[in-house]
């Protein structure tokens, strides 16, 4: 707290008090620290405040405590003082000194920096930094060997470079045109002349259908065909047996992730997991929404794609993935996997990822009451079976809702594949799996090294 010392009148001197019996007026003066305080917290005038003087700050007041009021001892205010005459100009100021930057050179003569002089007299040095070392020489290219490699029509290339072997695959061999045919005339053996169709299949380097059954396409390694495992439940088309050694086996969504039907009807945080494996083998995944936009955008990048847009005269944004994934209308053992009919679009199975018209169905599950165990037991009933040989469907891992999901459409009479399509979770659709390893990532392993070395020893 601020205290200020003053000279302050006494009681009588302060107010004009004549003391009893004097004839003159006594002016007595004491010397008193006044202290500061706000008008909030200045207490009530009592008989203990009696002749308290505090300086209140926040009205700039003197208030003096007397007879149980604070009294102002501030002062009338005077009146303005006359201005003072204006002070003589001062003096023009001495000029500044000049200053130059004079170079310093080492005993070889090179610039080393600058020496600042300022009327003559050194105020600094500015020195040039280190010259840095040069950089070494870089090592040598490696030049590299290419071995092609053949086996069952299949062709790839090995690329050694040093110690390091990279194995490129191609896709499917362009067939071989036709032969010409023509006459000669006069003497002598003639001159046939003619013209064949050579179809070109032949895809990026790395993209392709591999010894082990999978297929690389764009960054993604997926298995060349349907899961078909009848320990994960599961139907095959018309409960037949046979249909699955061609299609694959059909799940529900539930069945798919590996989950209890119960999920077909109600939702499950497991799925949203990245890399949700489901029926899957290990190292694979239930593909996501996304996994099948990667490939049908990989597909679409494609030469083959851009060759198909210039002969149909079509425009950039056209789609082609359902015409170049889906396998012909018959497989290698020659039997039908696409209706054969003037709605079907011929699949052209540049890749190797040969989709089937594997069809749809439904679960029901039921419960029944069990005369053996004389308990009420889950009875699951595979029924409704439609569309085989004109549709494929794929289930995702990506669930719309309780009893809905996401699956991806492929149609004998469309050339796209239909993505992010929802439909109940408890029909009957294909599962293919796709690895969790980038195909820049799996070709780098001893996995992939081997498929081609022991095709190369074969030789």
């Amino acid at each position: 707290m601020k205290r200020y010392a003053i000279a302050a009148l006494s009681l009588s001197a302060a107010f004009g008090l004549m003391a009893c019996g004097d004839e003159n007026t006594t002016n007595n003066y004491t010397t008193t620290e006044i202290e500061d305080i706000t008008s909030a917290k200045l207490p009530d005038c009592t008989k203990e405040s009696q002749g308290k003087i505090f300086f209140v700050t926040d009205i700039q007041e003197l208030r003096y405590c007397m007879d149980g009021d604070w009294l102002t001892l501030n002062g009338a205010k005077g009146d303005p003082g006359a201005p003072g005459n204006p002070g003589e100009p001062g003096g023009k100021g001495d000029p500044g000194e000049n200053c130059e930057a004079k170079a310093l050179k080492n005993s070889d003569g090179e610039k080393i920096g600058y020496k600042i002089l300022c009327a003559g007299d050194s105020v600094g040095v500015v020195l040039n930094g280190d010259k840095g070392n040069q950089g070494k020489p870089g090592d040598a290219g490696v030049s590299c060997k290419m071995t092609p490699i053949k086996d069952k029509g299949d062709t790839a290339a090995m690329v050694i470079c040093q110690k390091d072997t990279v194995y490129l695959l191609n896709g499917k061999d362009a067939e071989v045109g036709g032969s010409g045919t023509g006459t000669g005339t006069g003497t002598g053996t003639g001159t046939g002349t003619g013209t064949g169709t050579n179809e070109d299949h032949q895809t990026t380097l790395t993209e392709g259908s591999m010894p082990n059954g999978l297929v690389i396409i764009g960054n993604q390694v997926w298995a060349g065909q349907n899961v078909n495992d009848a320990t994960k439940g599961g139907a095959c088309y018309n409960n037949s047996e046979s249909n699955c050694e061609i299609f694959g086996r059909l799940y529900s969504w539930a069945e798919a992730m590996g989950l209890d039907t119960s999920y077909n009807s109600i939702l499950s945080g497991e799925a949203d997991d990245l890399n949700f494996q489901g029926i899957c083998p290990e190292g694979f995944h239930i593909p996501t929404g996304t996994d099948w936009s990667n490939l049908d955008n990989a597909v679409a990048a494609s030469a083959k794609a851009d060759s198909i847009r210039a002969a149909r005269n079509s425009g950039d944004w056209d789609r082609y993935s359902s015409l170049l994934l889906r396998g012909t209308n018959y497989n290698a053992d020659g039997k039908a996997i696409w209706a054969a009919n003037a709605e079907t679009v011929p699949g052209m199975d540049v890749f190797g990822f040969m989709v089937v018209g594997s069809g749809e169905g439904t679960l029901s599950v039921s419960t029944e009451y069990n005369n053996a165990t004389g308990q009420d037991e889950l009875v699951a009933e595979y029924d409704n079976f439609d569309y085989l040989k004109n549709h494929a469907e794929f289930w995702t891992v990506n669930q719309h809702s309780e009893t809905y999901a996401y699956h991806t459409h492929f149609d004998g009479s469309r050339d796209d594949m239909e993505k992010e399509m929802s439909d109940e979770k408890h029909h009957l659709y294909s599962v293919r799996c796709i690895m969790n390893m980038s195909a820049q990532d799996y070709m780098k392993t001893e996995e992939y090294k081997k498929l081609f070395e022991n095709q190369e020893q074969k030789k």
